[in-house]
């Protein structure tokens, strides 16, 4: 489930799905947020997560913005960039994976800084350290963090699990069913795609830019190593 990266599939010697946590997060984020899409911005804490998070933006129909670091040259410490709107706005941190939670902290600041009313931090899997335990406490206890919605791929350590605004979203019935459908022949994309179930009873009069306009902001980064072609795919 959500490879950290698409090639790892290729490692295998038998046959792979790929399975997405998307409309349980999205269940989840409804449920125990306020997630409301006109004032709502869902972040990527580094360039190379903008398409997974393009995806969740693009059926929430709200604003996307990006978090990334970079050394301006090698006796500068490292600087954390923030493109896009958050101010007055809900942010909604969405990442793969978690290890030591320094990114997140970072983050976290940053969004605050740029006016965010409320961050959320949505994750698919844990993959701690120690820091990793500090760090959540952190940002956890400090209220910096309204909600820290995660799947159950990997088990939560009971000091994190058991904080109140923790939230574990189970894969298990998610499992179950990718399960199932194999067994009996059955597709099994139905079950994790949210690409092109954006319609509705109700359309919005008026939809909110779906991603920020990255080429205003070419020239002012283009000494920074990010592969715009991978952003804006």
């Amino acid at each position: 489930m959500e490879l950290h990266a698409d090639a790892i599939q290729g490692f295998f010697n038998v046959p792979v799905d790929h399975l997405r946590a998307s409309k349980q997060l999205l269940a989840g984020i409804k449920e125990h947020t306020f997630l409301k899409p006109r004032n709502s911005t869902f972040i990527s804490p580094d360039a190379g997560g903008v398409a997974r998070v393009r995806k969740y933006v693009n059926f929430v129909r709200c604003m996307l913005a990006i978090i990334f670091k970079y050394r301006s040259s090698p006796t500068v410490s490292e600087v954390m960039e923030f493109i896009g709107n958050v101010k007055g706005r809900y942010a909604y941190i969405i990442d793969d994976m978690i290890q030591s939670g320094g990114t997140l902290v970072g983050a976290v600041s940053k969004l605050i800084a740029e006016g965010a009313k409320q961050v959320y931090i949505v994750i698919i899997h844990w993959d701690g350290c120690d820091d990793y335990l500090k760090n959540m406490k952190l940002l956890m206890c400090s209220g910096a963090v309204s909600k820290f919605i995660i799947t159950d791929t990997v088990p939560l350590p009971p000091e994190i699990r058991n904080l109140p605004n923790v939230v574990v979203i189970s894969v298990a019935p998610l499992f179950a069913e990718v399960i199932k459908r194999i067994y009996l022949g059955d597709s099994v994309s139905p079950l994790y795609e949210i690409n092109g179930e954006t319609k509705s009873k109700k359309k919005l009069e008026k939809s909110v830019p779906v991603e920020i306009q990255l080429k205003d902001v070419i020239k002012k980064y283009r000494n920074i190593d990010i592969d715009l072609d991978e952003i804006t795919a």
